[in-house]
């Protein structure tokens, strides 16, 4: 393995992780209530992005 193969086994890595983590911010955005709080704003201060 060279340091080309090395970089782009981590690039794969992070895009991975990135896709999974939008994935979970959509969930987490789309099963809170905006009944919950007090608007738009306390809703995305309470999914702690």
């Amino acid at each position: 393995m060279n340091v080309k193969d090395l970089i782009k086994a981590i690039d794969e890595q992070f895009v991975s992780f990135d896709k999974a983590g939008a994935n979970t911010l959509i969930i987490k955005f789309s099963t809170m209530k905006l009944a919950e709080v007090r608007g738009v704003r306390d809703h995305i201060m309470l999914m702690g992005i």
